[in-house]
Parts: structure tokens; sequence; C-alpha cells
């Protein structure tokens, strides 16, 4: 309302106001002071989560993602390391191609597949993270977790740029076709790296790793001198 706006009033005078507006008090029609949300350019539009259709496709995706931890992690453990990023490569980069051809009308496949494909692709960072550690020093998880993250950030920087420009010339599927390349190729460099080194016999615990802080991979991942210390 315009007299909250330019008049100040406190929190008593908003509520008068509003019960005014409840009990039919204030003529909705002609009242001037009155911010049309249909007129108005300077406004802005609040919606729930159900509203935003994309807002609730990453609420699921990032709900699959933590799911996929405490599965996936024991995998990794049992398993050759290389082996689960080629399964989930692979199983990302089939989720993909079915999001591509889904039409948006079928809501829930969408969120079905935006759950798994958010449990197929949220632990490829730790396990790859966790395979690199298995051939390092103690002392080198930080760098390593360093170099990761420098990585990372790089992708994260390229591919919206990229990808944006796809779904410029080509539609919004194109995104999920770029995602399922980029996972089948790392599907392709797992299985070059177990063709070029064996697996270690004994493998550093798997431990989720955030792709965004390095804070947290120092307290996760102590070095070795650190550890002595205490």
């Amino acid at each position: 309302n315009r007299k909250v706006i330019e008049k100040h009033l406190d929190l008593l005078e908003i509520i008068q106001l509003m019960k005014r507006l409840i009990d039919g008090q204030e003529n909705l029609v002609e009242n001037e002071d009155l911010l049309r949300l249909e007129t108005e350019r300077d406004t802005v539009k609040l919606m729930t989560m159900h509203a935003s259709k994309g807002l609730e496709f990453i609420v699921v995706f990032l709900f699959g993602g933590l799911i996929a931890q405490i599965p996936i992690g024991r995998l990794a453990d049992i398993f050759d390391r290389r082996w689960v990023l080629i399964i989930l490569s692979l199983f990302a980069a089939t989720i993909s191609i079915i999001l591509s051809v889904i039409a948006s009308q079928y809501v829930l496949y969408l969120y079905l597949c935006s759950f798994l494909f958010g449990f197929a692709t949220f632990p490829i960072f730790s396990v790859a993270a966790a395979h690199a550690n298995d051939f390092a020093e103690q002392d080198k998880y930080v760098d390593i977790a360093a170099s990761l993250i420098f990585i990372f950030g790089l992708g994260a920087i390229i591919s919206p740029l990229f990808s944006s420009a796809l779904i410029d010339y080509f539609g919004p599927a194109s995104l999920f076709i770029f995602l399922s390349l980029v996972h089948i190729l790392l599907s392709i460099i797992g299985g070059i790296r177990m063709m070029a080194r064996p697996s270690v016999a004994e493998k550093t615990p798997y431990m989720y790793l955030p792709r965004t802080s390095l804070i947290f991979g120092k307290f996760l991942n102590p070095s070795k001198k650190e550890s002595d210390d205490n």
C-alpha cells in the first residue's frame, strides 16, 4: 500500500489498515493508494516452491545427491573406484538422455529423473577425490583437494557459458545432451586409466568432500604433521 511506503506507518497502523481492507471498508477499485501488481513495474512477485517448478526440480536433485552418499560410499570402499565412477557416469548420461526427450507435462517422471540424476552425479567428485587420495601421501590430501576444487571451479565457469549458447541455438534439451556427452567422456577416461594403472590394495576411506571450500577439506583431512602434533 502506498500509505505504508510514503507515510511510514507503524505496525499497529498497518494492522488497522489491513483490517479495513479485509472488512471491505477500503474501496479496492477506487483507492489510489493501493499499488497494482499488474501495472506497477517496480514490484517483486513472490511465489511458493510448488508454484516454481524449477525450484522443485533443484530440491529433488539435491535430495537425490544427499541420499546417494552412504550407499555409493560403501560401494566405493568395496569395489574398484574407477568402476564406480564409470557406472555413475554412464548412469548419469542415461538419465540425461531421458531428460532431453521427456515432455514437460510429465512432471512426475521429470522429478524421478531429477532425483536419479542427483543420485548419480553428486558422489562423482567425492569418489574421484578418494581415488586420487589412494595414490597420495596423507599430507598431500589437502593439496589434492585444492587441485580438484580448482578444476571443478573452471568447469563451473566454462560449462554454463557453453551450455547457455547451446540452449539458445538448439533449445533446452541440448543442455541434457551436453551433460550426457560429458559423462560418457568421463567414463571413457575412467576405462583408459584402468588399463594404464592397477588399483591400490589399501584404500583411503570414502568421505564426502565439499566442492566449494578448502576449509572443510582441511578439517576433514588433517595433514600428517598436524595429526602428530595433536
